[in-house]
């Protein structure tokens, strides 16, 4: 999706610039990435120590299977019970297991959502441009419902010159 159809998704005509732009940034889509996580995803977050000071925790805490799963298949970190351990194990002092549980669920913008990078000044220029391309649609339909109106006319026109039908009265 473009940001052009994001902004027309929203109530444009009834917000202002800033208030749009405010939207836009707004962190209130939650993104949850339940793909399996292995040793190696972890380790580019958290740092070779951080991974290594999870697995002495994971061993020391009775669960050896989470160490052995995350060095196979891996392990969907977004889980509610996984979010609570990993919130713990922060809690406790291993390095990074906070940032770990929110790049796998954490609340974005839409500007996020959609890879987009844009500013206040080009969110300005394409409200502008929609509400000009409305302005010029409604002028076009008003010009279509008036042609349509004498073509209606024209179809019970007696032919009596003095009450011809006019397309531009």
């Amino acid at each position: 999706m473009n940001l052009t159809d994001i902004i027309k998704g929203l109530d444009y005509n009834n917000l202002n610039d800033s208030e749009i732009w405010n939207i836009l940034n707004l962190k209130n889509v939650l993104l949850i990435d339940e793909d399996p996580w292995t040793w190696a995803g972890i380790a580019e977050v958290v740092g070779n120590q951080g991974a290594e000071e999870l697995r002495i925790a994971l061993t020391n805490g009775g669960m050896g299977w989470a160490v052995h799963q995350l060095g196979g298949k891996g392990i969907n970190l977004s889980k509610e019970d996984v979010q609570n351990a990993l919130y713990y194990l922060h809690s406790i002092g291993v390095p990074g297991m906070a940032a770990l549980a929110m790049t796998v669920k954490r609340n974005i913008s839409i500007l996020e959502k959609f890879n987009i990078s844009t500013t206040n000044q080009e969110v300005k220029q394409i409200i502008k441009n929609i509400k000009l391309q409305d302005l010029k649609d409604l002028k076009v339909e008003i010009v279509l419902d008036k042609v349509q109106l004498y073509r209606e006319e024209l179809t019970l026109w007696d032919g009596n010159p003095e009450t011809e039908p006019k397309l531009w009265q």
